[in-house]
């Protein structure tokens, strides 16, 4: 019987084990990939160390012109804000209190003022004030209590005269109101002084509580070389303010409330009563303070006599144990001291001294043709300041 032998498989195909996992067909590869892969892959290259640098100064320099161009619009708004919260300054961080500013700037158009009673705590600001901002040297200026108060530029003889006495001054405020004018490179050539017998009196009964004692200690730490506890003022952190928006809004409103308005008010809205006197002022009812600083007492003071005038100052200084002068028996050491070292100082900035001692406060000086301004000075035979200043 015939064997049979099995088929044999059609040609192309594949014989598969059925004992195994087939192996997964294998995709053709291109001739690039065959490249690749026979090839170790290449790092790209790094860029030159300088190209970087200068590629980066670039950026920088182009976000920088940026930043500085926009900080440039900004420059003349910020400049505006400076420059209008100094001028206006409503707080008197830098141009002083409204009230003693606006007494100077009036004496300084060559007004004078009413509401001479009004000024008894601000004198000393007023004194400081006109130091500051006086445009030229005044030639000759008056210091003391309210003794040299009576000093007038007819009196002393040169229009170049400014009276810097205080009520009530003491040697601090004698020594401070010409140190002052020095800071501000404006020594005069003569100083008046009205010396009172308190100033070489060391007790605290000597000093009056409107003196301004840090400018003292300040004066006495510089320039007599005495130690102190002065303490330098802080500027950075006031100058800080001319910046700050809300001071700056705060000038505004306040500039933008008073222009054009007859009465000035302060910074709370309080009205600010010193102003040019109206008429003549020999005939105004109040006291009033000169253009030259001086005082002109109210006409029914003034229209009093001698006699009577002198029978009012007993009255008030029934002995020599007076204001200032409580428990006065002897003169300091410590005060004379400093009364020659400040002698001492005032030659050192080219300044003649002429010491005034005056024995009783207020008596009008009454003078020939007074109102008429052909009075001689104060010395015998011809005007007090024309002695100093006349060229040799």
């Amino acid at each position: 019987m015939p064997t049979q032998t099995p088929a044999s498989a059609p040609r192309g195909t594949q014989k598969v084990s059925r004992s195994a996992v087939a192996a997964p067909a294998r995709k053709p590869t291109t001739k690039q990939q065959k490249k690749s892969a026979s090839s170790p892959r290449r790092r790209p290259k790094k860029p030159n160390i300088f190209v970087r640098f200068l590629h980066g100064l670039v950026r920088r320099l182009y976000f920088g012109s940026k930043t500085l161009f926009k900080f440039a619009l900004f420059i003349p708004i910020l400049v505006f804000m400076v420059w209008f919260s100094y001028t206006v300054d409503r707080s008197g961080l830098f141009q002083g209190e409204l009230a003693p500013r606006r007494i100077v700037d009036l004496m300084l158009q060559g007004y004078d003022v009413s509401n001479f009673e009004q000024m008894n705590e601000i004198e000393r600001e007023v004194v400081q004030l006109f130091a500051q901002d006086v445009p030229d040297t005044p030639e000759v200026i008056g210091i003391g209590s309210s003794r040299v108060l009576q000093f007038t530029r007819e009196l002393v003889g040169t229009d170049s005269f400014f009276n810097m006495g205080v009520t009530g001054a003491d040697v601090r405020d004698n020594m401070t109101s010409y140190y002052k004018m020095v800071c501000y490179g404006k020594a005069p050539k003569v100083l008046i002084w009205s010396v009172d017998p308190w100033v070489l009196y060391g007790d605290e009964a000597a000093f009056d509580k409107r003196a301004d004692v840090e400018l003292y200690n300040e004066f006495l730490t510089k320039v007599l070389g005495v130690e102190t506890d002065y303490e330098e003022e802080d500027r950075v952190a006031l100058w800080k303010a001319l910046v700050e928006p809300a001071y700056f809004q705060g000038n505004v409103d306040y500039y933008l409330k008073n222009r054009g308005q007859s009465v000035v008010t302060d910074d709370d809205g309080n009205p600010i009563d010193f102003n040019p006197v109206d008429g003549d002022p020999y005939e105004q009812p109040t006291t009033i303070k000169r253009s030259d600083g001086s005082v002109l007492y109210d006409v029914a003071f003034r229209t009093q006599t001698a006699d009577q005038i002198r029978t009012l100052a007993a009255e008030a200084c029934p002995s020599f144990n007076s204001v200032h002068m409580e428990g006065f028996d002897e003169m300091s050491t410590t005060q004379v001291q400093a009364f020659e070292s400040f002698m001492d100082y005032a030659r050192e900035q080219g300044t003649t001294v002429i010491l005034v001692l005056s024995a009783l406060a207020p008596v009008p000086l009454w003078l020939p043709d007074y109102r008429a301004g052909t009075a001689q000075g104060v010395l015998p035979g011809g005007e007090l300041a024309a002695r100093i200043l006349r060229p040799k």
